[in-house]
């Protein structure tokens, strides 16, 4: 199989299974640890540019906003934007919490809703969780 030939192969194995351990590209593709890691630095080499670029936007837009404390009420917080415009909003949850925000937004209006993870089930936040929000545009 030529180079080519393993990159259709792992595009196709990407296509259909999402996600793909070393191993599973090693057996399918009939070759060694050293060419895999090859071919798949070559196939990824011309996005870096892009990943890069993205990574200087995102954290000039993270450090664009003011931080402010907030808290969410039984797990829930909503605030009218008022008119202000924001391209990203940033929420920072301390650590020790394990809890997920779910974040909604339109044009008016900012809900967060806290939730934790019980049996690989997402389960309300009840009580209060105070949070960092910051609303971020450049």
């Amino acid at each position: 199989m030529d180079r080519t030939e393993r990159f259709y192969r792992i595009d196709q194995l990407l296509n259909d299974l999402r996600s793909v351990s070393m191993a599973k590209l090693i057996e399918a593709l009939g070759t060694s640890r050293a060419t895999v890691n090859r071919d798949l630095e070559s196939w990824l080499a011309p996005l870096l540019p892009i990943r890069d670029a993205t990574g200087i936007v995102l954290r000039l837009l993270r450090e664009s906003g003011k931080p402010a404390e907030v808290v969410a009420q039984g797990g829930s917080f909503q605030q009218m934007l008022g008119g202000r415009s924001a391209q990203m909003v940033r929420i920072r949850v301390p650590r020790m919490l394990e809890y997920i925000p779910e974040i909604s937004a339109n044009k008016y209006m900012l809900n967060v809703r806290f939730v934790t993870l019980v049996d690989a089930r997402s389960r309300p936040v009840e009580s209060d969780v105070g949070f960092q929000l910051t609303f971020c545009a450049l």
